[in-house]
């Protein structure tokens, strides 16, 4: 293809030179502009910007129904997942009448001047004897017709933005939270009955005792826990939430950046006392606040209201310790009072052990 079927406006080598472009390659050139009338014609239809909302449109329904999947397997936090589709419905009716509404205006608006192109690249393919002057304001024709059929495409994405957007949002949080859910489900542990899954993460723990290993960083509202995926799969790490003394994230590196957690536990509750998880695409700093909002208790905002949940897991009461022995019976030592998440307590001096009690 030659100049003026790539460039904008006036050709560089058209007469300021005085020399005469080549009658072949601007027959090509009218040719070209020709067939691109035809295709300009075809984007009156504004179908990629259409099709991008109708297909948005057409996943409200099976959204709501994974969302009401995800409910039904105890997944009880992220209730902006609702209000978000909620949001997504309402906006759902403006944005397809706003957007076929200004489709059609455009193409009432710029069919005559595209079929006047077309016409006008016919009538000079015809004609022969053509002069780079003749070409050039074709082209420029063709440009001008062009530039406003972008600029409606636009004005259609503005308008549907803040529905299609919104509808990714809530899909990409669903299937998050059913990715969540699936990892639970293959992990080689079964979720106490009182726990409520948060997310999870690949990770690498580089200072784990038994050697550095790839595995998965599994968050609960009462448990953090490390699991192995190297060879058969096992629980490597397990602390209740309160043993938690601190986390913290922080990036790593120069060109291509770790995220890092840098965990620290309660020396009450055994080896190891750190664990340094370099993370495989999780957000270090994202990890960072869950666990420290679980390790606050403040958690109630991220969770659904009870009417919502499928089925309704045990009391919020059920999570606060409420009886355990103040002394060991065995051995009279005092024993300390369990931290959030905590089953049972140990005496410090026996090791002996015994349940936590739950309202």
């Amino acid at each position: 293809m030659s100049k003026h079927s790539k460039n904008r406006g006036h050709s560089p080598n058209s007469s300021h030179d005085g020399a005469q472009t080549d009658p072949a390659d601007l027959a090509n050139d009218v040719a070209a502009i020709r067939d691109q009338s035809s295709e300009l014609l075809q984007r009156l239809s504004f179908s990629t910007a259409l099709d991008a909302l109708n297909e948005r449109h057409a996943r409200l329904q099976q959204i709501e129904d994974e969302l009401r999947r995800l409910r039904s397997r105890n997944f009880v936090f992220w209730p902006n997942l609702e209000q978000q589709l909620q949001q997504a419905k309402q906006l759902a009716s403006r944005a397809m009448t706003d957007s076929r509404n200004e489709a059609q205006r455009a193409a009432q608006q710029l069919r005559a001047p595209i079929e006047q192109l077309a016409r006008n690249a016919s009538g000079m393919a015809a004609r022969g004897r053509l002069t780079d002057n003749q070409v050039d304001n074709l082209a420029a024709e063709r440009d001008r017709v062009e530039a406003q059929l972008d600029a409606v495409e636009q004005r259609i994405g503005a308008l549907t933005e803040p529905f299609t957007k919104l509808v990714d949002t809530v899909a990409q949080g669903v299937t998050g939270s059913h990715w969540t859910m699936d990892q639970f489900d293959q992990g080689s542990f079964r979720p106490r009955a009182e726990e409520n899954p948060l997310t999870v993460a690949a990770a690498h723990w580089e200072d784990c005792p038994q050697g550095a290993c790839d595995g998965i960083l599994f968050i609960t509202d009462l448990v953090l826990r490390f699991e192995r995926t190297q060879g058969q799969r096992s629980v490597v790490l397990e602390r209740a939430i309160g043993h938690i003394g601190s986390s913290e994230d922080s990036e790593r590196g120069w060109v291509f950046k770790d995220e890092v957690l840098a965990l620290s536990f309660h020396p009450s509750s055994g080896a190891p006392q750190r664990a340094t998880m370099v993370m495989k695409s999780a957000d270090s700093k994202g990890l960072d606040d869950i666990i420290e909002r679980a390790r606050s208790g403040q958690l109630v905002a991220w969770m659904v209201p009870k009417r919502q949940q499928a089925n309704a897991p045990i009391a919020d009461t059920a999570k606060t310790p409420v009886r355990w022995p103040n002394e060991c019976d065995h051995c009279g030592a005092t024993i300390a009072a369990p931290v959030r998440g905590q089953m049972e307590v140990v005496c410090g001096y026996c090791k002996k052990r015994y349940p936590v009690e739950f309202a």
